[in-house]
């Protein structure tokens, strides 16, 4: 397997381990003065070896519905979710697209949300079953720790200078297409407050657009991450975050490759098919994330998210023009 290393990457052996890296085959690094180790590039020969064996990590869960004891490894995706997304989103809804556009605010509570600048549309929040969060209290009144209270969009698209906000407590998207932030726009999420998204379709986050969170890590309630998203696509790139400022997020998509091409950082977790890292991105695991209050759950017992280790497999990534092209 040969892989080229381009921009200004580098290995942060935060640690201190014996390697930066170890590769097999032959390692194409960019001479930048960042691929190095105590003065030797990686390209030399102590960072390569004739038969790296790496221990796939087992990331299938037994209890799932759809596990199969004969291929407990069969893919990357433990919480089982693209085979119970039809039980999340129904593919036979009537849900209606949300755009916000131009000096628009639209600010969204658990229980409804309404336009507060340049528009008039009050959206309220409807029950629905989502078993990744049995057990989760939403505290709503009206909802169950089995039901919970989301809103339901056929795609939704801000752009602009479109914002919106997030608050009182754990809102929750359930969208059947794509989510797509263009232009100057943002997300803001106060505090004690959780943005949960499930999706069908692609994520775009553009250049200029921001999901801001006002604290990271969990919400001290719900115990659920401040931003989530739960993706079910399994086209190429079906996340793709070319923003300039730094994300905060937990993202689990495991059918589809997640493409990192800005100069933002990206802070919380990530789960895909395969991940790209272009340009100065980086990702840093948070392990406060680790606690997530996600996920079904013995009697009793609190799920939780754990960091197992590296997998490393070879895996095509078509780019954004031959993705649109085949579109």
């Amino acid at each position: 397997m040969t892989r080229k290393w381009s921009g200004a990457l580098e290995i942060i052996n935060q640690n201190g381990d014996a390697f930066d890296i170890q590769y097999t085959g032959s390692g194409q690094f960019k001479d930048t003065g960042l691929q190095v180790q105590d003065g030797v590039h990686y390209s030399d020969a102590k960072f390569r070896v004739a038969d790296l064996v790496v221990e796939p990590v087992k990331v299938y869960d037994p209890d799932s519905p759809d596990y199969d004891p004969a291929k407990p490894n069969k893919e990357c995706d433990p919480l089982a979710l693209p085979f119970n997304m039809d039980s999340i989103i129904d593919p036979r809804n009537r849900f209606t697209p949300l755009n916000v556009g131009a000096q628009q605010i639209l600010h969204f509570k658990p229980k409804q949300a309404v336009y507060e600048r340049n528009g008039s549309s009050v959206y309220v929040a409807k029950e629905h079953t989502i078993y990744l969060f049995q057990g989760v209290d939403q505290n709503l009144g009206t909802a169950t720790e089995k039901t919970q209270l989301a809103f339901p969009f056929k795609g939704l698209k801000l752009g602009s200078d479109g914002k919106i906000k997030i608050s009182g407590g754990d809102v929750i998207w359930l969208i059947d297409g794509d989510l797509t932030l263009t232009g100057d726009t943002h997300i803001w999420i106060e505090k004690e407050s959780s943005l949960t998204v499930f999706t069908t379709g692609k994520v775009s986050i553009g250049a200029s657009a921001k999901v801001i969170a006002e604290q990271e890590g969990l919400t001290k309630k719900s115990k659920l991450p401040v931003f989530s998203v739960y993706s079910s696509f399994d086209g190429p790139n079906g996340f793709v975050f070319s923003g300039a400022s730094s994300l905060y997020a937990a993202i689990y998509s495991p059918l589809t490759s997640i493409l990192l091409n800005g100069s933002g950082q990206l802070y919380g977790t990530v789960r895909g098919a395969s991940i790209t890292g272009t340009g100065g991105t980086g990702i840093h695991f948070d392990q406060a994330l680790k606690n997530a209050g996600i996920g079904v759950q013995p009697p009793g017992q609190k799920p939780t998210l754990v960091f197992k280790g590296w997998h490393y497999k070879p895996y095509q990534v078509a780019d954004e023009s031959e993705a649109k092209s085949a579109e």
